[in-house]
């Protein structure tokens, strides 16, 4: 099995990284994958803004990260 990994960067932005967190979230989602948020230092800020945006998002955000 093929491995997803969200394109975050260390130079960039939490709201930028949470996105692409979330594109990652979202394609495993679309392929009907598992998937895990594992990070370290900033890696863990970027997972926990992430879960943030989605519990606060729209109501498909949710059902994403109740799929879990």
């Amino acid at each position: 099995m093929k491995t997803i990994r969200a394109d975050t960067g260390t130079a960039r932005s939490i709201d930028y990284n949470a996105t692409k967190i979330e594109e990652a979230v979202e394609m495993a989602t679309k392929l009907n994958r598992p998937y895990g948020l594992v990070g370290y230092s900033q890696g863990c800020a970027n997972e926990f803004n992430f879960e943030s945006m989605m519990f606060s998002g729209k109501t498909h955000d949710k059902e994403i990260l109740s799929v879990v």
